[in-house]
């Protein structure tokens, strides 16, 4: 029970620290809780990063568990790098990235994602736009939840 104990406390305060510090880390994808979230070995334990600026299909959507799917299959098993930047609870909320590429861009791409404004989120301009111009993309291409008429985004 103590070693339990002292692995999620040590996941807690790395969390928080890494949250506030907006540390970035490198480790290796081992699972996907959801469409946006994925956990990340570490040397020293794992950490739940969930990306910023994109939402998903619920549980409730058509799409929900495609998307799981499509994520396990960019991420599991990759190294990727994690930039946090708010701590959510069990989770940081953060950049993810594998090699250069950001991975809610190439969710939003495939049309696997909504991109939730910068107006909400605080998010960059520059970087709303490129996400802007990927989830355009994926709208015009009629891909992901774009390919299903009258689908509603996950916060209608």
């Amino acid at each position: 029970m103590f070693k339990r104990s002292f692995a999620v406390t040590f996941v807690v305060l790395f969390a928080t620290v890494f949250a506030q510090s907006q540390m970035t880390v490198t480790g290796t994808a081992v699972d996907v809780v959801d469409g946006k979230t994925v956990v990340i070995e570490l040397p020293n334990g794992k950490v739940r990063a969930e990306m910023m600026y994109i939402e998903v299909p619920e549980k409730t959507q058509e799409l929900h568990e495609t998307v799981i799917d499509h994520l396990r299959k960019l991420v599991v098993g990759r190294p990727v790098t994690f930039r946090g930047k708010q701590l959510l609870g069990n989770r940081t909320a953060g950049l993810l990235m594998i090699g250069e590429v950001d991975v809610a861009q190439q969710m939003l791409r495939d049309g696997a994602a909504w991109h939730v404004r910068h107006i909400n989120t605080g998010q960059d301009e520059a970087e709303a736009r490129t996400y802007e111009t990927n989830e355009s993309d994926a709208r015009s291409e009629t891909r992901g939840v774009w390919s299903i008429e009258g689908m509603k985004t996950a916060w209608q």
